[in-house]
């Protein structure tokens, strides 16, 4: 009838106008986020524009399998790409193991950042015959896969401390030679706020049980400055965390990756990290 027409093509504009926006969506998510779980949601979106379309009227045996039919391939598709191997030459699986140095302790560890440990990662890790283990730090959200590796010597950044006339501290960060980026983790036992950093004015709060954090990306060669108001008398705990692009030249060079495998983010570089404690 006119009737089933008309509401026939109302709910195919208004299908191809949600499909339309989840497909969108879908596409920046991809791209911007990095996190594949939210393509779920888009299906989902779309799911619901498409469900009137696919559903028919209840009738014969034939248009009430509509439903488990649809149930049935989705189950078969989540199995196989459940159970086939995801990654090829044109979709690699990414990989961020970085050579990270403690340079108070003396330590160093081979880490793989990502919270999945790929194989190819897991080779890198155990290079030598290394064991297995977790590592916690303030740069990872929790523990990270890493293992124990020699020891390499590099100039550790600089960090200085003077306090101005208005009651004002600066820290002055000098990286160490060819950094990419350094981070920063300050804690106060007293309260203060960071105000402004590299000349840029900012306001991050330094609760005295909590701390605050940041990164400063191609910091120059002659080092920045940070100014920090603290309410009074204090010290300040100064973690820092120096990203180097390149692999130690020491340390037992990357295996070659499989076509199927390519580097992320920090990956295949150096980071050094250490500690400062400067009062005023």
């Amino acid at each position: 009838t006119r009737r089933g027409v008309v509401i026939l093509a109302v709910l195919a504009v208004t299908t191809a106008l949600g499909v339309s926006f989840a497909a969108t969506f879908a596409h920046a998510s991809y791209l911007s986020l990095d996190l594949p779980e939210l393509q779920t949601l888009t299906v989902l979106i779309a799911a619901f524009g498409l469900w009137p379309l696919a559903q028919p009227d209840e009738g014969a045996p034939p248009a009430r399998l509509v439903g488990p039919i649809l149930i049935l391939a989705g189950l078969a598709a989540t199995a196989a790409v459940r159970l086939n191997h995801p990654y090829d030459a044109r979709h690699p699986e990414a990989t961020d193991v970085v050579y990270q140095v403690d340079q108070d302790r003396k330590q160093a560890w081979r880490v793989s950042v990502l919270p999945a440990l790929a194989p190819w990662s897991a080779e890198v890790l155990k290079t030598g015959g290394a064991a297995l283990t977790k590592l916690e730090s303030w740069r990872f959200n929790g523990p990270v896969d890493a293992a124990a590796a020699p020891y390499v010597d590099y100039p550790p950044a600089q960090i200085a401390l003077a306090k101005g006339a208005n009651g004002d501290v600066t820290l002055h960060v000098v990286p160490p030679a060819g950094a990419r980026t350094i981070g920063l983790h300050l804690s106060s036992n007293t309260v203060a706020a960071v105000t402004a950093i590299g000349g840029a004015a900012t306001q991050l709060p330094i609760p005295p049980t909590k701390s605050a954090a940041f990164s400063v990306a191609a910091p120059p060669a002659e080092g920045f400055d940070v100014t920090v108001h603290p309410a009074g008398p204090g010290k300040l705990t100064v973690d820092y965390a120096a990203v180097l692009d390149d692999w130690p030249k020491a340390a037992a060079p990357l295996p070659k990756r499989p076509a199927n495998v390519m580097p992320f983010d920090t990956s295949d570089g150096t980071v050094l990290t250490g500690t400062r404690s400067l009062s005023w």
